[in-house]
């Protein structure tokens, strides 16, 4: 992922990394801080939060997001409705 990665930095654009099936929001946001890039940032997808809290036993959406502000590369939040259909969506952004 490495060369993915540089290769963004290099397009001055910044890649994403969604939550899908997340157990521990942690896992994600260590892997994207690796890269000491600002090419790379979280992306907190809450209803995919909830979904795997639902059918795998994953922290409280509230956990992703407490998360996701510890990491440098700060991340970003989408939002679902109670029958699980994307209702909303944002991309990946840096804060300034």
């Amino acid at each position: 992922m490495l060369p993915v990665v540089k290769a963004a930095s290099e397009a001055g654009i910044t890649l994403g990394i969604e939550n899908i099936f997340d157990v521990d929001p942690a896992m994600r946001r260590e892997m994207v801080d690796s890269f000491q890039s600002d090419a790379i940032a979280l992306s907190i997808d809450t209803g995919h939060a909830h979904l795997a809290r639902r059918m795998s036993g994953a922290p409280p959406v509230d956990y992703f997001v407490r998360d996701a502000g510890h990491s440098p590369a700060g991340g970003t939040s989408s939002a679902n409705d109670s029958s699980n259909s994307s209702v909303g969506s944002c991309s990946s952004v840096k804060p300034s």
